[in-house]
């Protein structure tokens, strides 16, 4: 799946950024690369934050470890501290090392870790820690469902940004149309095709077809694809936006590609929500463009799909 993976996303980035330069043309507009009147504020970590997050993180072990509170109690506040520390130890590593390992990444991993061994500690088990971080039970919410419901709002702000740019868009819409609808097909068939070349067995190369979706419509389309197996499916677009993170913004440098449009619509339906996160966080110009692949290139490959002659051909390929 790894080999699937990596080799499929890059294939994915390059032909989505090379569609939309050579339909844009090779000079972008100055409209396009200015950066107007919404900008991304980078925020500085500071020793406040780290004495803060650090504080409440060690008051939870202390308190767990002393059995002075209930650690199934403070489960939610030591996950969201973790988080933030995580994100905090991310952001702070070299920046060498800051090309390979976004901080998106090491947060992720230092939170996995942490609530896995917190779980040992209060007694739940590695796994029970885990999943203690994201319940979606009103009743006993994790930190994770505390962390998500922000995600409306998140999302929502994505509409003030491709606001901001509509002229440039609607200038450009069937270039931003040819290359989320090429890279949505491009990415299902060719995921199926190796996964058929290398000899895989058939639900399994269905399982991870749309590993360049979010997982909130990639797991309908594994479904509609008649898998059972779907946390394969969570586990490769997982995989793919991890890739995406760490080596989006390099690659698309590395291939000569500079245009905000090509950079954000090729790393956001790529690799979706994690490379859009990557990508803004050092290039707000691209915010919009990623914001728009980033929703389109998901609702795009949730439809095509479901289309009949496109579904039974994914299948067919898989074998």
């Amino acid at each position: 799946m790894l080999a699937i993976v990596a080799l499929g996303f890059v294939a994915n980035l390059w032909l989505t950024a090379r569609l939309t330069v050579w339909a844009c043309g090779t000079a972008p507009a100055e409209e396009d690369t200015q950066d107007g009147k919404m900008q991304l504020n980078q925020v500085a970590f500071g020793r406040v934050h780290w004495a803060f997050w650090g504080t409440v993180l060690s008051l939870c072990l202390l308190l767990a470890v002393t059995d002075q509170l209930n650690g199934r109690q403070l489960e939610p506040l030591f996950h969201l501290s973790a988080t933030v520390c995580g994100y905090l130890v991310g952001d702070m590593l070299p920046q060498r090392l800051g090309r390979i390992l976004h901080p998106v990444v090491v947060c992720a991993a230092l939170t996995s870790l942490s609530a896995g061994a917190f779980g040992v500690l209060i007694g739940k088990g590695w796994a029970g820690g885990v999943n203690a971080y994201l319940t979606q039970e009103v009743n006993s919410r994790g930190a994770g469902d505390w962390l998500m419901s922000f995600l409306g709002p998140v999302v929502l702000s994505f509409g003030f940004s491709v606001f901001s740019r509509r002229l440039v868009m609607l200038r450009h819409r069937r270039v931003i149309a040819m290359a989320i609808v090429t890279c949505s097909l491009f990415s299902m068939i060719s995921t199926a095709l190796a996964g058929r070349l290398l000899a895989l067995h058939p639900k399994f190369v269905l399982a991870i077809v749309p590993r360049s979706v979010t997982v909130a419509l990639a797991l309908p389309i594994a479904q509609s694809l008649g898998v059972s197996s779907l946390p394969i499916t969570a586990g490769a677009v997982v995989l793919t936006g991890l890739m995406g993170a760490n080596f989006s913004a390099m690659l698309l440098t590395w291939m000569g590609i500079t245009s905000p449009i090509a950079r954000g619509l090729s790393a956001a339906s790529s690799a979706h929500g994690l490379a859009t996160a990557a990508l803004t966080a050092s290039e707000s110009e691209t915010l919009p463009y990623c914001s728009l692949a980033y929703a389109l290139s998901a609702i795009t490959s949730t439809l095509l799909a479901n289309v009949p002659i496109i579904r039974h051909l994914l299948v067919s390929i898989a074998g």
